[in-house]
């Protein structure tokens, strides 16, 4: 793994520490056990917040637990991102107590959610989003409400995101070549050196959001004979394409717009561990890039 070398030694440091340690002085037992939401998106679920069709969006989707500790209820926050002020607001839509259960948030319930100093239809704009969390009461009175770990969010829907966009269509397989323009701590340059070529997949996961077969599309592999970067979306808010979430290790990626045309999408990336690359997307699907996406 990219990070290995830097977090051994701080595990070995660690375990030393611990096998080293009086019992008595330790202030706890063990851990204590939590649990987590999980939701899952239902097949009426509009995955996003139609900008042209309010009345065809929807939330709908499934929610249980996970974890060692009994769960009393769940609060379904839904959280309003407003992209114009940066501001966000929480509003509890409903209180669960049974598992697994289902829930659907049509688009006056959305809305009427929130005061009308917060939202109305009137005022919801592009790039504007929802998030729905799940915060849990245990059966012995502690209250979660997230602050999970980056493996967590990355490996378990804790969460779902919808997005105020417009209806999108470019998930598919392609070609990729990639040049490396600057690498992160502990990166082989030598082992990238010229142009880095594969294939990869966006998977269409709704609302103008895509899984990307691998973030970095080839550099992790030459550079630090890593697996492939999974967890970061590509996302299409009507035309205007950027990264969302973040990759196994938690960091981020942020993407620069070249150019585009039926065939080919040019973009420059970065990401928080400090590589930056410069990949073309070739379609090998029979699809086209939509000419409008910047």
């Amino acid at each position: 793994m990219k990070k290995i070398k830097y977090i051994l030694p701080a595990l070995i440091a660690l375990l030393f520490s611990v096998s080293c340690e009086d019992d008595a002085k330790k202030p706890f037992d063990k851990f204590q056990k939590g649990a987590i939401p999980l939701f899952a998106q239902s097949d009426n679920d509009s995955g996003f917040i139609d900008l042209y069709d309010f009345n065809s969006s929807k939330m709908a989707f499934e929610v249980n637990t996970e974890g060692e500790t009994d769960v009393s209820s769940v609060d379904i926050i839904i959280t309003y991102n407003n992209a114009v002020t940066g501001e966000s607001n929480d509003a509890t839509f409903t209180t669960l107590t049974s598992f697994p259960a289902d829930v659907l948030i049509g688009f006056d319930q959305l809305v009427s959610a929130f005061p009308k100093e917060v939202l109305t239809a009137d005022s919801l704009g592009l790039g504007d989003s929802f998030t729905i969390n799940g915060y849990v009461t245990t059966g012995d009175g502690r209250y979660l409400n997230g602050g999970y770990s980056p493996s967590v969010v990355a490996n378990k829907p804790v969460s779902l995101n919808y997005n105020v966009a417009c209806a999108s269509d470019i998930g598919g397989t392609y070609d990729y070549s990639t040049t490396v323009l600057t690498l992160g701590d502990g990166g082989d340059a030598d082992a990238c050196s010229g142009i880095n070529t594969g294939e990869g997949e966006l998977e269409d996961l709704g609302g103008g959001v895509y899984a990307i077969s691998d973030v970095t599309f080839g550099v992790f592999a030459c550079a630090y004979g890593d697996d492939p970067a999974t967890g970061a979306t590509l996302e299409d808010v009507c035309g205007n394409i950027s990264f969302g979430g973040s990759d196994q290790y938690g960091d981020t990626y942020t993407l620069k717009f070249i150019s585009v045309n039926a065939q080919d999408l040019v973009f420059e990336w970065s990401n928080t561990y400090g590589d930056i690359a410069r990949t073309t997307l070739t379609r090998n699907d029979g699809k086209t890039w939509p000419l409008d996406l910047h």
